[in-house]
């Protein structure tokens, strides 16, 4: 369970940074390439449902493999335990950017409810053998990941967004 306890710190960190926004701010764009503030947290909301959707089919068996491995950039990161320092341009997330969301309560239900599903997986994982961890299924920028390492990847990414999050409370105290 220490993988979900720092998935619970970070989380709660996101969290806590609500306090600061009122809702009009959340939903200011720097620009109409840039996310604001409220797609920014949709973005970590639906990643991290992404990433569990993975777990679980690590954990089930299905839409992977035994075996497999991380590509390089995978293979830093995890042995970093952190994204590299720079921007990552994902096709998806330029074709279907994430949503401003309704309003500042519903970004924390969603946070709520990642904090409940991740411990649930957590749960799921610690009861897993070394055989289990062998089946993984493939993550677009970083390789092949097994159940444990999706669980890691989300915390990595909560953090990965904080200088992105910095950024636009930055553009939205100058307003």
């Amino acid at each position: 369970m220490k993988d979900y306890k720092n998935f619970e710190s970070m989380t709660k960190f996101w969290l806590a940074e609500l306090e600061k926004y009122n809702e009009e701010p959340f939903k200011k764009k720097p620009n109409d390439k840039s996310w604001s503030l409220g797609e920014l947290y949709n973005h970590l909301y639906i990643s991290t449902l992404f990433y569990i959707k993975n777990i679980e089919n690590c954990i089930d068996k299905k839409e992977g493999k035994i075996g497999g491995r991380k590509n390089l950039a995978g293979t830093i990161t995890f042995l970093q335990n952190s994204f590299l320092p720079f921007k990552y341009k994902l096709s998806i997330n330029e074709k279907h950017p994430p949503e401003i969301p309704e309003n500042i309560m519903a970004i924390k239900d969603k946070l709520i409810k990642l904090m409940k599903l991740m411990y649930s997986a957590a749960e799921k994982i610690d009861t897993l053998s070394k055989e289990d961890l062998k089946y993984k299924t493939k993550n677009p920028g970083f390789g092949f990941l097994n159940a444990s390492e999706w669980y890691r990847l989300a915390e990595m990414h909560f953090r990965h967004h904080i200088k992105q999050k910095d950024r636009l409370e930055s553009f939205i105290s100058k307003r």
